[in-house]
């Protein structure tokens, strides 16, 4: 029977406390490295998605074969037209990644203050009961 005691508390101390402390060490360093790599694959997938440098690189081709100087013109302005459209849209998903890294840098924070906040109510609805 002691035995059995002694094997659950090691088991509660080694993994329990010790999950418990290594949590935030991981959370800004292999976490955070593996939240980072997430959002360059993202951006990277998003980046071929829009095919920018497709556009870029037919910036000056005729759209429908027009090759006179009205259809050049007007496939010009258009290419131009969805390039910064695209590349507006690419921003906001830029910056939208950009709000997801710093969410999850400040989670732990927040639910910490949170927990915090909720155990001191608690603690002083139990005040009030005594």
């Amino acid at each position: 029977m002691l035995l059995r005691v002694r094997a659950l508390t090691s088991v509660f101390v080694s993994d329990f406390l010790g999950s418990i402390f290594r949590f935030p060490f991981w959370w800004y360093t292999e976490g955070l490295i593996s939240v980072l790599r997430w959002v360059g694959r993202s951006l990277k997938y998003r980046w071929r998605g829009y095919a920018i440098g497709l556009w870029f690189r037919h910036f000056f081709t005729p759209m429908y074969g027009a090759y006179d100087w009205a259809g050049r013109l007007i496939s010009v302005v258009m290419r131009a037209v969805v390039i910064v459209a695209r590349l507006v849209a690419f921003f906001v998903e830029t910056i939208m990644y950009g709000a997801i890294v710093l969410l999850w840098l400040c989670a732990p924070a927040a639910c910490l203050i949170a927990l915090l906040m909720n155990l001191s109510m608690g603690f002083d609805v139990w005040q009030r009961l005594r």
